[in-house]
C-alpha cells in the first residue's frame, strides 16, 4: 500500500456513489464518498467474487487526475493504482 491510500475509514462505512472509475485486472471500481466522515473513496469489488468488494480511501489529487480522465487513460491510470495497492 502506498502513501496515497489507506484501507477503511469509518468502522461502518456509509457510502454514496458519485461515479464509475472503469475497471481493470477484473475489479470495478467506482467513486464515492463515506457519508460519516466526507472521505473520498473508491470501492472496488471483483466481478467474479461473491462479496461486496472494500474500500480505498483517496487523496483529493487523486479524484481530480481521475475525473480529468475518460476511456483507455482512465482505464490506464486505475490499473497502475490498483497495481501500486496490491
Amino acid at each position: 500500500m502506498n502513501d496515497n491510500t489507506k484501507k477503511s475509514c469509518c468502522s461502518e462505512t456509509k457510502w454514496v456513489f458519485i461515479q464509475d472509475a472503469c475497471h481493470a485486472r477484473g475489479c470495478e471500481f467506482t467513486y464515492g464518498k463515506c457519508t460519516n466522515c466526507n472521505r473520498d473513496l473508491i470501492h472496488m469489488f471483483h466481478t467474479m467474487a461473491n462479496n461486496d468488494g472494500y474500500y480505498e480511501i483517496v487523496k483529493p489529487e487523486f479524484v481530480t487526475k481521475m475525473q480529468a480522465l475518460e476511456g483507455n487513460e482512465l482505464k490506464q491510470f486505475m490499473k497502475k493504482w490498483y497495481d501500486e495497492i496490491n
